[in-house]
């Protein structure tokens, strides 16, 4: 359970469990809605996170903005997201708040439950996993085809940041340029084959002062995520070595179309892509 001592105030401890409340009735709407009126869906979502933003600030809040504003609105946001994985993802998200369990090691807003016991096992668990050695890889691939990348440590596997960005100067329809971190919802930008895209939704995620990145031509982009680097789609850590920089927070996008965005003159995707290969 989330520690409520009162020790902030009983009036925050209040707030806290009134929107998380408000959470789980909400996304159970919501659901019910969205598998014949997904924009119905989408509205109550932007409602709640009006509501909750008018609240108090504490950390468990910022959290459980995080899980609105990020995978929840994403989810909503298109029926093929919803259909596809929103429809699995929704229910076990909305489940874990309403018993205000961590169920994973990924959504912000599950992270602040468990008690000193669960911490501690979580955490010798995880340890023991990235320790484990790590699985070589033995998929037959054609002579056109890339070599598999090899793991190099099972720690890849446990990074739960999204694909996102730092830093860097994202390419505006108008010609102009902007920073990761100035980029609003209704802007257009321009994506990998010169199309104009309009961003529908930004992520922006706190961090503890810093993150794991990878320095692109001053792209700074979190090891995993797929840029498009001389006519292909690679890691930035099979490009150059990730390592562990200043960074207050980083920034995701959804796109209304295209699903790539140009930053540094490098092509980068965004969530949802849906691209293969």
């Amino acid at each position: 359970s989330v520690d409520g001592t009162g020790r902030d105030g009983n009036e925050e401890v209040i707030a806290r469990q009134r929107n998380r409340s408000m959470f789980v009735d909400t996304i159970g709407e919501a659901f019910a809605d969205g598998k014949k009126n997904l924009k119905n869906s989408a509205l109550l979502v932007d409602g709640l996170v009006r509501t909750i933003k008018e609240s108090n600030k504490s950390d468990i809040t910022s959290a459980l903005l995080e899980d609105l504003e990020g995978q929840v609105t994403e989810a909503f946001s298109k029926p093929a997201f919803f259909s596809k994985w929103g429809r699995h993802y929704l229910p076990s998200l909305s489940r874990a708040h309403q018993l205000q369990q961590c169920n994973n090691f990924k959504d912000p807003g599950v992270q602040h439950y468990g008690g000193t016991l669960f911490k501690g096992v979580r955490d010798k668990a995880d340890e023991i996993f990235c320790e484990l050695p790590p699985p070589k890889p033995t998929a037959v691939r054609n002579a056109n085809q890339a070599p598999a990348r090899q793991v190099k440590s099972m720690a890849s596997y446990n990074y739960s940041g999204n694909p996102c960005f730092s830093d860097g100067l994202v390419s505006m329809a108008n010609g102009s340029f902007k920073n990761v971190s100035e980029i609003q919802k209704g802007d257009s930008v321009i994506s990998l084959r010169g199309e104009v895209s309009k961003v529908i939704c930004v992520v922006k995620t706190v961090t503890n002062g810093e993150s794991l990145l990878v320095d692109l031509n001053g792209l700074k982009v979190t090891p995993w995520h797929p840029v498009h680097i001389n006519g292909a789609w690679a890691f930035p850590a099979d490009l150059a070595t990730p390592y562990t920089g200043r960074c207050d927070a980083v920034y995701s996008y959804v796109l209304g179309s295209g699903h790539t965005m140009v930053i540094n003159d490098i092509p980068c995707v965004t969530l949802g892509h849906q691209l293969k290969g």
